[in-house]
């Protein structure tokens, strides 16, 4: 959708560029068009932002570029209610442009909340529309198994620190290419965790997201969590984690998202340490920093 948004888009300062100096000015407050007015820094796109769907808030003016925002977003979690999986951001841009262009060409105004809510039901319309892609993986009742992958795909080997008493999580992933050589490592931390089944099902989610900002078409996860293999291999859920293992199905099988295949197999917790120990460091830094404060 952006490539297509991309090649419609006409600002003002476009046409100064071709000669047209007339019309050239933002319809909602009069400032010199740009994209990035249009899109982040003109109060209307400032207000639709502030209502968008995701779990942290976005403010368009931290970004260095266009780009950099539009790579951002495919780590940002959508909030439930909104019922959609992948990336909504394209969606919103894609909404704030027809939304000018009725002011322009029709005289109609649109409100922030109308910008969002046309995003994000036209984005649930396509996701339901899309057909189910099948992933490769191996049978539940032999996670041991080896399994036939594609010679691009790439390894993320996850795990996940918990501290009971505090009910915080160090999340850690490794992704590796087909030589074992390391590409990207990334760790964060959650709070409010009740298990650590709930701790490696959120490293796996976050691993995923960061998968498709990377763009990595093949990848193959490795958990030493045979429960969540199970889990998510059989496509079912228990009470504590069905959120999470229904994000985790969508990330996988939906068509926001690049992967072309997706497997998740067991490794052995001496075969992961790197990944242990990243999410170890990570939590205690984490804990260590919320003492003081």
């Amino acid at each position: 959708m952006w490539k297509v948004l991309h090649k419609t888009i006409s600002t003002g300062d476009n046409l100064q560029k071709r000669g047209v100096l007339t019309g050239t000015l933002c319809p909602r407050c009069g400032e010199l068009e740009t994209q990035e007015h249009l899109f982040f820094h003109c109060n209307f796109a400032k207000e639709v932002w502030s209502q968008a769907p995701w779990s942290t808030s976005f403010s368009p003016s931290q970004e260095a570029t266009f780009a950099d925002s539009l790579q951002s977003s495919y780590q940002w979690i959508v909030l439930p209610p909104y019922g959609i999986i992948g990336n909504a951001f394209p969606w919103i841009c894609w909404y704030l442009w027809t939304s000018r262009n009725k002011l322009i060409f029709e005289s109609r105004s649109t409100s922030p909340q109308e910008v969002i809510t046309q995003a994000v039901c036209a984005m649930k319309e396509w996701e339901l529309a899309q057909p189910r892609r099948p992933t490769i993986a191996p049978t539940a009742s032999d996670p041991l198994r080896s399994i036939s992958l594609p010679p691009e795909t790439f390894y993320c080997n996850i795990d996940a620190a918990w501290k009971s008493e505090h009910s915080a999580a160090g999340l850690a992933w490794i992704f590796t290419d087909s030589t074992s050589s390391e590409i990207a490592r990334a760790s964060s931390c959650q709070d409010r965790v009740s298990s650590p089944c709930m701790a490696k099902a959120l490293a796996i989610r976050e691993a995923l997201l960061h998968a498709a900002s990377l763009n990595l078409s093949h990848i193959c996860l490795r958990t030493d969590s045979q429960v969540l293999i199970r889990a998510i291999n059989r496509r079912s859920s228990t009470m504590e984690l069905f959120g999470l293992l229904s994000d985790i199905d969508s990330l996988i099988f939906s068509f926001s998202y690049p992967f072309a295949s997706c497997s998740i197999v067991f490794v052995f917790r001496e075969a992961n340490r790197q990944a242990v120990l990243l999410a170890k460091i990570h939590l205690q830094s984490y804990l260590c920093v919320n003492s003081r404060a």
